[in-house]
């Protein structure tokens, strides 16, 4: 599918969760295959913003994918750590080789993205806030674009050591940008292929029309029933 197409579907029997699915499933550019997707426990959500390291690490080490994304919000439990400010669930989960630079399914941020926000927000200068950009940083993550565009922002006021951090991934991130954007797009039209298959599979009827934007031609209709 190119960037051109307008996917329209509409089905006529129960729910339809087929947005979620496009969302989550990577359309947008997420570098994650839909077998990686699962619902975090209320437990193992709950162990990540109460800093409970040896809690995650015993979820994992029993079988939990350390790079899945959870089905409600579409992040990994990095993502979690990083946004929640759970240093010790950070360093864990490092330590368990969480991949660093896999990105949320709407927004495309990384956890860097997130860590650099809960920089911003805390207001009482936790010297463990900032160690943890530097410990994500030193064991890989880089900085890339969002959706939106903007790079991992610690903000005007940071100590010199965080902008040193942040620099250093942006400069890392830079020679592999462009084949990352091509992995978005790649990955994003098989994630799309995955997430409209299974939904054509799982529906008891639905019609799906397809019209490319660029042209008011060639007009494609398909229906099960």
């Amino acid at each position: 599918w190119s960037s051109g197409d307008f996917v329209f579907l509409v089905s006529t029997f129960g729910s339809c969760k087929f947005e979620k699915l496009l969302k989550l499933g990577g359309v947008g550019g997420n570098l994650v295959s839909m077998s990686e997707i699962i619902t975090f426990s209320n437990a193992f959500v709950k162990a990540i913003k109460e800093d409970d390291a040896d809690e995650v690490t015993r979820v994992i080490n029993n079988g939990q994918n350390v790079n899945a994304f959870n089905q409600d919000d579409g992040m990994t439990a990095m993502h979690k750590a990083c946004k929640m400010g759970a240093t010790k669930v950070v360093t864990a989960l490092i330590g368990l080789k969480a991949d660093l630079n896999l990105e949320m399914a709407e927004s495309l941020e990384t956890c860097l993205h997130l860590a650099a926000l809960t920089y911003r927000d805390d207001t009482e200068g936790k010297m463990e806030v900032e160690d943890m950009i530097s410990e994500l940083v030193k064991a890989g993550a880089l900085a890339f674009p969002a959706r939106s565009g903007k790079l991992p922002d610690v903000g005007d006021d940071a100590v010199t050591a965080v902008e040193k951090c942040i620099t250093e991934a942006e400069r890392k991130g830079r020679p592999q940008l462009a084949e990352r954007l091509k992995v978005r797009k790649e990955r994003g039209q098989e994630a799309f292929q995955k997430a409209f298959t299974k939904h054509i599979n799982n529906a008891s009827a639905c019609a799906v029309v397809v019209c490319d934007s660029a042209s008011t031609e060639g007009y494609q209709y398909g229906s099960r029933s």
